[in-house]
């Protein structure tokens, strides 16, 4: 590997162990970096310069800070902290809870989300067929075909009142119904896509009939850190929305728009909603309808979390932590989550 890359990688014999050299390479490389940061921020902090040392050290990566350096900045939130990091983190977490029998994600679920947001207050599409497999299904016009439990856009088809099916995640349309249930069987033998039951439910619309938008809320236990306005039809584009204001936050850069609003109100009723989950982080995606806000689905860890900017990462990463401070105190102090406690038998179910 004498070009330093992982592409010298692919002619190596004995490529296990020229991976370990590879990675053990790069660590190593990048401890080293992280203590010429170190060595610049200490430099800047004998000037009296707290201010860039600061900057310094929120840049190093958690994981590459050493112990002391860590003790000696404890008190300033920040330092080191990433959503990244801890979304893998939040997902490992739930994995061994519910490796303890403990349904930690079952709002993620299509079945557990329904119930805990009827719970909670929040309106629902209709569902008009559930849990079926596709070829039991027969689709109707202003319905939407959706896999029970996966997650994006995948299997997901608009059914249009002309009679054809638009693909959500592929921006293709189809006249032939057959047509699609084919593909999704193609993607469920390839394991693009993983769930093999479907619903067919309603599909929200605004004023003028178009397929509402989206709005995703990043909620962090009481604190909406990020907002994403997404239109779909005639192709995908988002706005990201930091405190209220679009934002450039580092994703999606050729597939922004400028946005309309927030709907009034709804970030504090997303930020109430959140408070009833006993998690420090949940995406609680809402459809803006006709009729008002309809409920989409929760999300614990939304794909796509290593796309932010180092500033945006970081950012969120603090509010990550600062929301786990809040739940414990609220734990601690007895809070019981009843409505969560509420829809937790249907949870249980994708």
């Amino acid at each position: 590997m004498a070009d330093g890359s992982a592409a010298g990688l692919v002619n190596a014999s004995d490529l296990d162990a020229a991976v370990r050299t590879f990675l053990n390479e790069h660590l190593s490389s990048q401890r080293a970096t992280a203590l010429e940061f170190y060595r610049l921020a200490d430099a800047l902090t004998d000037k009296g310069r707290q201010d860039l040392h600061d900057q310094v050290i929120r840049a190093v990566p958690v994981d590459r800070l050493s112990e002391w350096r860590d003790r000696r900045n404890h008190k300033r939130i920040g330092v080191g902290l990433s959503f990244c990091a801890a979304m893998h983190h939040h997902r490992q977490v739930y994995t061994d809870l519910e490796l303890e029998g403990i349904p930690a994600r079952y709002t993620s679920s299509k079945v557990g989300g329904r119930e805990f947001a009827k719970a909670v207050g929040l309106r629902v599409a209709e569902r008009y067929i559930e849990r079926a497999k596709i070829d039991d299904i027969i689709p109707r016009a202003g319905a939407v075909l959706k896999p029970a439990n996966d997650s994006g856009s995948r299997g997901v088809y608009l059914c249009q009142d002309d009679g054809t099916f638009f693909s959500v995640r592929d921006k293709t349309t189809f006249t032939d119904f057959a047509e699609v249930v084919q593909i999704i069987k193609s993607q469920m033998k390839s394991k693009e896509i993983l769930s093999h039951r479907f619903h067919l439910e309603e599909m929200i619309v605004e004023v003028d009939g178009a397929p509402a938008r989206d709005f995703k809320f990043y909620a962090f236990y009481g604190e909406i850190g990020l907002v994403i306005e997404i239109v779909r039809k005639p192709e995908t584009r988002h706005c990201f929305y930091v405190n209220g204001k679009p934002a450039n936050v580092g994703k999606y850069p050729g597939e922004l728009f400028k946005g309309t609003e927030i709907p009034k109100g709804l970030s504090e009723e997303i930020q109430a909603v959140s408070r009833e989950l006993p998690v420090p982080f949940t995406r609680i995606d809402v459809y803006k309808s006709k009729n008002g806000v309809v409920f989409g689905e929760f999300t614990h860890t939304p794909g796509n979390f290593e796309g932010f900017s180092l500033e945006h990462d970081r950012r969120l990463g603090e509010m990550y932590t600062r929301a786990q401070a809040r739940l414990a105190a609220d734990m601690f102090a007895g809070k019981r989550f009843e409505a969560f406690r509420k829809a937790a038998p249907a949870g249980t179910a994708s």
